[in-house]
């Protein structure tokens, strides 16, 4: 029972890697920006990663974060290479409504924001792809969140 339970594991893991070895769909470019990241952020910035995040976007994505009041963190927000544009924006609840704290809105497929909360508090991460490249409507991004 084992072996036929291990083969039929095997054979799964063996069509979700054909399925990756799609160019147009691997995880491994974007993976590839995150570890360059990750290394200038760690090595040449010596700063400290609290969260990473990957998912697909095709116009906009919202993920949350507690920041603490005092402490100053970077939001680095980045794409593979089949978007052109990408931007990151960064709300802060006010009464019963999100307002707009921080922006990042060059046209690049990296984007960079910092702050430093006077509260702490649950923010709102929105992630924007304005524009792909030739040929796509979606593509991987993935979140770094960093301070000192």
């Amino acid at each position: 029972m084992k072996k036929t339970t291990f083969v039929a594991v095997l054979a799964l893991f063996s069509a979700f890697g054909a399925f990756a070895q799609r160019p147009d769909v691997s995880m491994k470019p974007i993976m590839a920006k995150a570890v360059d990241l990750i290394e200038l952020i760690e090595e040449s910035y010596d700063q400290e990663i609290v969260r990473i995040e990957f998912d697909i976007v095709t116009d906009k994505k919202e993920t949350y974060r507690t920041l603490y009041d005092g402490i100053e963190y970077t939001i680095v927000a980045f794409a593979d290479d089949r978007v052109a544009d990408l931007d990151v924006r960064v709300y802060e609840m006010d009464g019963n409504e999100w307002t707009l704290v921080k922006k990042d809105s060059d046209s690049s497929d990296v984007a960079v924001v910092s702050l430093t909360p006077d509260v702490t508090s649950t923010y709102k991460i929105v992630v924007s792809a304005y524009a792909f490249n030739s040929g796509y409507s979606a593509a991987h991004y993935g979140i770094i969140v960093f301070h000192e």
